[in-house]
């Protein structure tokens, strides 16, 4: 996981595949079809609670500070 994460991209769409994955990894296995319906009002100080696409099932997550570093660097996109 150190490599990965430590990987210098430079192709934008390669950094958001290697985002997904660490956020995902960061997440305890976050789906990666539930990443990108999350929004801004998911987000409770280092919580995230969302609703998994999939089963209607509600999570809550305690955000390591890795994962609130993905979060803010696509926060406005």
């Amino acid at each position: 996981m150190k490599n990965i994460r430590d990987l210098k991209l430079t192709d934008e769409s390669l950094l958001l595949a290697k985002d997904y994955f660490m956020f995902s990894f960061y997440t305890q296995g976050m789906n990666y079809i539930d990443i990108p319906y999350l929004k801004v009002k998911n987000l409770h100080k280092d919580r995230l609670q969302y609703r998994r696409a999939k089963t209607g099932t509600n999570f809550t997550i305690n955000l390591i500070p890795e994962a609130i570093q993905i979060i803010e660097r696509y926060i406005d996109k």
